[in-house]
């Protein structure tokens, strides 16, 4: 298996020429995370892919909101509302282009390197097979 270059574990981007910096999440805000996004897509987040382009646009939104709700409350502050759902589509088209930009292609090369990791112990603590018929 070839061997994966490990990402920043931080990551600066910018929205509406503001700075922001996040850290890959804990493992606690991993969870609080897809908690979230179960949360915010009524429990149906998986099956939003199967409607066409909009379903698949909502689950991307979702992952945006449940992504910076846990790992970047300053952006919220900044953005002067209570929720990030609270704004309207056309503000939350720039948080989603820094999202999709930036946040997205390097937490998607984290979870490449967290699943070989993954990968490796599952294969080094599987039972071995027996193989002589017993």
């Amino acid at each position: 298996m070839k061997d994966l270059q490990t990402p920043s574990r931080t990551l600066s981007f910018l929205v509406d020429k503001v700075g922001y910096s996040i850290s890959f999440p804990t493992t606690g805000q991993f969870l609080a995370i897809n908690a979230q996004k179960s949360k915010l897509s009524g429990g149906y987040y998986s099956e939003l892919d199967y409607n066409g382009d909009n379903g698949h646009y909502s689950r991307l939104l979702i992952d945006m909101i449940a992504f910076f709700n846990v790992t970047c409350p300053q952006l919220l502050k900044d953005l002067n509302v209570g929720k990030i759902e609270d704004l309207d589509m056309i503000h939350s088209r720039q948080l989603f282009l820094a999202y999709s930009e930036s946040v997205l292609p390097w937490y998607q090369e984290w979870m490449k390197v967290i699943a070989s990791v993954n990968q490796n112990t599952e294969a080094s603590t599987s039972e071995p097979t027996n193989t002589n018929g017993q």
